[in-house]
């Protein structure tokens, strides 16, 4: 059952006009969003958007690949975009409001993508743009360590592409490793995984950034399957799929050096490769630091350039789902 985290993500007529959170959608809705990335990457035009419409991408977290992907998807739709990533540049600066500043790009925007660290100040948004005389739709590109929901989208459409999420070829086994405890794709990657009750969820973190009580707790009450590992070469064994996570060092806390050196020790090499089975995919959101040996890139599990080449078609379906007048 999707969870709305307010009501005002929906449009009186009851569609979706802001994704901000991965639990709003199943599986149901996802799998439309992630057949049309498909024929789009196999050719398929896009569904235009209204001529003279205006998409704004204020990002004020570091960026390359969301913004990229997020830049030509709204693009493919004919948006005129506009971008704001250099805050010293924007009002801002002079004292402006978030709220303030926000307003002003409401008002002169169809779809607004926002990539900033406060997950609750993207919330206020929502709600306050929902009572403007034309509500822009509203897309999460990254808030903190909280979600990244249009990130997990696109590791949901290579699981799916890989086999992972067919229910009929048996139970799948989804090993997490690296940073857990700080990491908004993770966060949101389990949210959506939950609609697929035949995986079970596999942790090994490092040290001390596990995932937290709260989520392991929720799991449980769930009745989800899951396991707490510190043997990788044990967890990759019997994996189907892998996601690797790099040390969110940005977000503070603990202690980085120690960190890093944890995470070496999960390094994913050609060797360790050799511990997975043939039918396994390997995903990572990227960027990557040392926690992926480069020379595994051409292994034909190594699936995360794979994600990047696909992500900005999942994107260019779900700005097309989120249209008033959704072809879908």
């Amino acid at each position: 059952m999707s969870m709305d985290p307010c009501p005002e993500v929906r449009r009186p007529n009851g569609t979706l006009r802001a994704f901000v959170e991965a639990r709003q959608l199943v599986p149901d809705t996802i799998l439309p969003i992630l057949n049309r990335a498909e024929a789009l990457a196999n050719g398929a035009p896009p569904f235009p958007v209204s001529p003279a419409s205006s998409a704004t991408l204020l990002f004020q977290q570091p960026s390359t690949r969301t913004y990229l992907s997020f830049a030509h998807a709204a693009g493919a739709l004919g948006y005129h975009t506009a971008d704001l990533r250099d805050m010293s540049t924007t009002s801002f600066e002079k004292g402006e409001s978030f709220e303030d500043g926000l307003r002003t790009i409401a008002e002169l925007s169809e779809l607004v993508i926002l990539r900033q660290p406060d997950h609750d100040a993207l919330l206020d948004f929502v709600r306050s743009s929902a009572a403007l005389p034309r509500p822009p739709i509203v897309v999460n590109a990254g808030s903190g360590p909280s979600e990244h929901p249009t990130q997990s989208l696109i590791d949901v459409a290579t699981l799916h592409r890989r086999g992972v999420l067919d229910s009929d070829r048996g139970p799948k086994r989804v090993v997490f490793v690296g940073d857990l405890q700080r990491s908004r794709t993770v966060n949101s990657l389990l949210d959506v995984l939950l609609g697929w009750r035949h995986l079970t969820f596999v942790f090994v973190p490092i040290a001390g950034l596990g995932p937290s009580s709260c989520r392991l707790q929720a799991l449980e009450a769930m009745g989800r399957t899951f396991e707490v590992c510190d043997d990788l070469d044990e967890a990759l064994a019997n994996a189907d799929a892998v996601y690797l996570q790099r040390l969110q060092d940005e977000y503070g806390g603990g202690n980085a050096q120690k960190h890093e050196q944890e995470l070496e020790s999960l390094r994913l090499t050609p060797e360790r490769m050799d511990c997975l089975p043939k039918h396994a995919v390997v995903l990572h959101p990227l960027p990557r630091r040392r926690e992926i040996d480069p020379a595994t890139d051409h292994d034909p599990r190594a699936g995360w350039w794979e994600t990047v080449r696909h992500g900005r078609f999942v994107r260019t379906a779900l700005l097309e789902a989120l249209q008033p007048e959704s072809p879908s």
